[in-house]
């Protein structure tokens, strides 16, 4: 979503009036010399993907707690995620998303090219930075921040899913940047 944002924000200046950031600050990534793996990585494991979701969950609370587990994200916000994105299936329950979705880039910019993208958003700028999200421990998480012409940074408690796990501290940020920045 802050890639997206980020870019869109970059390219479009005209019609972005304002950009809120939930724990992200553009897109990942990494130095010239890893292209050629990463496309090759890619390109594999395209290859080797199904069309459909392989694992089958025997109930919604098996399927709950998987998602728990794979990545941080509290309980709340996976039950969230597992019961809008759940189908029914013969066996129990499966991701209604394609899995390719899950796949890695083919192809990330470099550090300098976001940097370039990231400049170039003259759009007022939130950034809802979770205490344990991703951006924590990222090294080019200060440099990035610089980059903005105009941003505010505004740390809330929670990891980088902060906005399923408890969404009204980022709420009222939120609200609170609609009413001053935007509307």
């Amino acid at each position: 979503g802050a890639a997206i944002a980020s870019f869109t924000a970059a390219t479009e200046p005209d019609r972005v009036q304002g950009l809120f950031l939930i724990d992200g600050l553009g897109p990942s990534s990494e130095k010239p010399h890893s292209a050629p793996g990463r496309l090759q990585r890619s390109i594999r494991r395209f290859v080797d993907c199904p069309a459909t979701a392989a694992t089958e969950y025997p109930d919604l609370d098996a399927m709950i707690n998987a998602r728990h587990r794979a990545g941080r994200i509290g309980k709340a916000g996976a039950v969230l995620l597992a019961t809008r994105n759940a189908i029914q299936s013969e066996r129990g329950f499966r991701w209604r998303t394609d899995p390719r979705l899950l796949l890695p880039n083919p192809q990330y910019l470099t550090e300098e090219q976001v940097l370039a993208f990231l400049r170039k958003v003259e759009a007022p700028t939130v950034l809802g930075m979770a205490s344990e999200g991703l951006l924590q421990a990222q090294p080019q998480t200060k440099e990035r921040i610089c980059a903005f012409s105009s941003i505010d940074v505004v740390e809330l408690p929670g990891a980088h899913h902060l906005h399923l796990d408890d969404p009204q501290p980022l709420a009222q940020v939120v609200n609170r940047f609609l009413i001053n920045s935007v509307v």
